[in-house]
């Protein structure tokens, strides 16, 4: 055994045997060299090394994948594949030939005078108005309709519903209005038809009868009309006397009207006030209803008036001093309803003396149809036109049109009054159509007057200047679109 002596750092000596001193030597030996570390064993549990860190993007740091080194990507290899194509077969490169520039097209010619004068005499045309009856002068038109002082509907004058709030019969009758239309537009007037009582009635009555309910046919078809059939034909004549292209005779239900037009009971009484004359029919063609295009009428028997029951002479502000005096007289009684056994109705002829005849179709739909809108149909559109498409079917029309479509919204403006039609949405809806029409009418006299800039104006615009403006902006951008192809047509020609 071999000693050695060796001192630590308290010098203190230590005995060390053979093993130790060897042990010793290795260690000393073997330090610099690194341990190479051991391999994990399978069945063993381990994640691996983690990555390493790194803040930069990916595709700045090298692919650790297997297969990455030497790896052509795609856009590599289309590298090389042009570049293996500038080389010709024997190895020389080919200088790639520069595309020609696209040709430009010569630039536009916007200022042409005789174009200019073409657009303008296009305008000019399109807003001159000739008025059928040869008057010259100024059109004055509001920019909104105004709306009257209408009275709320006290009672419904027919028996059993006196006492009745017209409210509560208005909201029982809503759901019915659709098929009580559709039903008394289908009876067709027969006026060959003799009453079967005695001949007091014959002139103040009119058969009517549904063609495929005749003698009994369809029964199914009787169920569905009970209690919705006409109960009076209306006669409608213009307030002048005169026979007009409107006129028309229409069976109605009575009970639509009476509780929501305001008038009905005054306008009905009227046509049956006492007279010291008796009722004689009329010999003159003239005065015969003509057919309706919208309502149910045929040829029928003059129809005679009453001489007290006449507004044909008089104005409606001489007929509205005369109302104390008709009020304190009483009507005649109506003739009563008679359904004989072929069928056939024979209903009361009232007549009804009306500003505008030809425009009560637009009344009986929106009495008929309440939850439809009226805009379109005022302006004789499709009920689902939007309100750009309005604009756009109007502004292709000339002041001529616009200016009859006008005179259909005056119709309907005096029928609502002289019915006492008081339903706020017909109103909004009756103004904004007369807000596209006399703007659109307003948008011609601006372009033909060269004001197409939109001057700054403080408070708050009405509808009509709204839409003329919209309109005019419109028609600008068309104009300019049409003269951009038309200049560039002419350069081209020119080539």
């Amino acid at each position: 055994m071999v000693s050695i002596a060796a001192h630590n750092k308290e010098n203190t000596s230590l005995s060390l045997t053979d093993i130790d001193a060897i042990s010793l030597s290795l260690r000393s030996s073997l330090s610099g060299v690194s341990v190479r570390p051991k391999k994990h064993q399978q069945g063993t549990i381990g994640i691996g090394r983690a990555p390493k860190h790194t803040s930069y993007p990916r595709r700045y740091v090298s692919s650790t994948k297997p297969y990455a080194r030497g790896r052509n990507t795609s856009v590599t290899r289309a590298k090389l594949a042009s570049a293996s194509s500038s080389t010709s077969s024997s190895g020389k490169v080919q200088r790639r030939v520069k595309a020609k520039p696209k040709a430009r097209p010569p630039p536009l010619k916007l200022d042409d005078p005789a174009y200019d004068l073409k657009v303008m005499q296009e305008r000019v045309k399109r807003a001159r108005y000739d008025p059928a009856n040869g008057d010259v002068g100024q059109v004055r038109m509001p920019l909104k309709l105004p709306f009257p002082q209408i009275p709320p509907i006290e009672h419904v004058d027919q028996e059993g519903l006196r006492d009745v709030p017209v409210d509560y019969i208005l909201n029982k009758l809503l759901p019915l209005l659709p098929s009580i239309s559709t039903i008394t537009l289908a009876y067709k007037p027969y006026p060959q038809i003799p009453h079967p009582s005695p001949s007091s009635f014959s002139t103040r009555t009119l058969a009517l009868a549904i063609p495929e309910i005749m003698d009994g046919r369809k029964p199914e078809w009787q169920a569905k009309t009970r209690g919705r059939e006409p109960n009076m034909c209306l006669a409608i004549r213009q307030r002048a006397g005169e026979a007009t292209e409107g006129d028309m005779v229409i069976a109605v239900n009575s009970l639509v009207f009476a509780s929501q037009c305001s008038y009905w009971n005054r306008l009905i009484s009227a046509s049956r006030l006492p007279s010291p004359s008796s009722t004689t029919p009329s010999t003159s063609a003239s005065k015969q209803a003509t057919p309706s295009e919208t309502a149910v009428s045929a040829a029928l028997p003059a129809i005679s008036e009453e001489e007290g029951s006449s507004f044909s002479e008089e104005s409606e502000s001489e007929s509205e001093d005369d109302s104390d005096e008709y009020e304190s007289l009483e009507p005649s009684p109506l003739p009563p309803v008679i359904k004989d056994p072929r069928g056939f109705l024979h209903l009361p002829i009232i007549p009804i003396l009306l500003p505008s005849p030809p425009t009560f179709h637009l009344i009986h739909r929106l009495l008929h149809h309440p939850s439809l809108p009226c805009l379109p149909s005022f302006l004789g559109l499709s009920d689902h036109s939007s309100r750009q498409e309005m604009l756009r079917e109007l502004g292709e029309m000339d002041v001529k049109a616009l200016m009859g479509k006008a005179a259909v919204l005056q119709g309907v403006w005096k029928n609502l009054c002289a019915l006492g039609i008081a339903r706020a949405s017909v109103w909004r809806q009756l103004g904004e159509a007369w807000s596209f029409v006399t703007g659109i009418i307003a948008g011609h006299g601006l372009l033909v007057g060269g004001q197409v800039r939109r001057s700054e104006q403080r408070g708050a615009k009405s509808g009509a200047e709204e839409v003329a403006w919209e309109w005019v902006g419109m028609m600008r951008e068309r104009e300019r679109v049409a003269k951009e192809e038309w200049a560039r047509g002419t350069g081209m020609g020119a080539q």
